[in-house]
């Protein structure tokens, strides 16, 4: 995996240029020292059999059967299934990823953290692509390759995030490829960071429409440290 590293929002704005017109997705992580490893991967289970696999099997399951009430729009496969399930904090073997890198940089640095944030750039030209004419009668839990996936149930958060995802197999391991890059940026300059990308838009408010994300960003203009 290459290295890059970003001491100001300059730098990171020139390592990007460099990918300008190529097939590239992005993944903002608060700690440089994480691997990319989806929740489920990392969530510790208390299950007396089955392991970490039948307990991913039963919270999906156990979401489906509750969640129904709560959906305007009842999704048509497990896939739309798992993706409103990540969507809603329960712990999946997909990993977000945006088109924008921007907004990648943003979760890379919105919360406190004592240390380097890292951006992730994966080269998907030649990835495989899991679309809507493969993956309706495939079960997302036994699927046996890595793939960029794009849900049909679209909600205001992933778009306003320009959202996708990747789906893994084996989500207790590290994701490593070639096709991988990835831009640490540096703890001091976090804050400036956020406070510059503010200024152009990419905020808390604009990243979760709705009155929580509006209520969290008044109250970081009010509270940050300038």
């Amino acid at each position: 995996m290459k290295i890059n590293e970003a001491n100001s929002f300059t730098d990171f704005h020139a390592i990007i240029e460099r990918f300008q017109g190529k097939s590239v997705v992005f993944r903002g992580q608060k700690n440089t020292e994480w691997g990319l490893r989806p929740k489920v991967g990392r969530t510790d289970f208390h299950v007396t059999s089955g392991g970490r696999s039948q307990a991913e099997k039963t919270m999906f399951n156990l979401f489906k059967e509750r969640a129904i009430p709560s959906l305007d729009n009842i999704p048509h496969n497990d896939w739309d299934w798992l993706a409103i399930a990540q969507h809603h904090g329960l712990p999946t073997r997909l990993l977000d990823w945006t088109y924008n890198p921007l907004v990648a940089l943003y979760f890379s640095v919105e919360t406190e953290h004592e240390g380097d944030s890292a951006v992730f750039l994966l080269k998907h030209k030649c990835m495989y692509v899991a679309d809507h004419g493969d993956v309706p009668s495939a079960n997302p839990l036994e699927f046996d390759r890595v793939a960029l996936f794009v849900p049909n149930h679209i909600n205001k958060r992933v778009i306003a995030q320009s959202g996708l995802f990747t789906i893994h197999p084996e989500p207790a391991k590290d994701y490593s490829d070639n096709k991988i890059e990835k831009i640490i940026i540096k703890q001091a300059v976090r804050k400036s960071i956020k406070r510059m990308l503010n200024q152009y838009g990419i905020n808390r408010a604009t990243l979760f429409p709705g009155l929580d994300g509006l209520s969290d960003h008044i109250q970081w203009l009010k509270t940050r440290a300038f």
